[in-house]
């Protein structure tokens, strides 16, 4: 009875690891999602939000194309925002995302 009991307890204890494990690997790859995202729109529309914590750089794609990418996944007017920001006219960040 009291081994059933130990072997129970593991059990859970292995269901939980297991979960444990696969949300953090989700918060991870959220928050590289989130840091690609800062950093594609940072070097489109030449504003900084300061170092980000994962690192790295986007590649050479035009800023355009890159509020194109992200067209559906962030609000347009945050978008829009965040082009205008850094200086470019509103006309100039709505025609990147029509």
């Amino acid at each position: 009875m009291i081994k059933d009991g130990c072997r129970s307890q593991a059990d859970e204890y292995r269901r939980a690891r297991s979960a444990f494990d696969y949300e953090k690997t989700e918060l991870d790859s959220a928050l590289d999602d989130i840091d690609s995202s800062l950093r594609s729109v940072s070097s489109s529309c030449e504003f900084s939000f300061g170092s980000t914590a994962r690192g790295g750089q986007s590649g050479g794609e035009s800023p355009c194309r890159i509020l194109l990418r992200y067209k559906g996944r962030m609000p347009a007017e945050k978008l829009v925002e965040m082009c205008t920001k850094a200086g470019r006219s509103a006309e100039q960040c709505q025609a990147c995302i029509q």
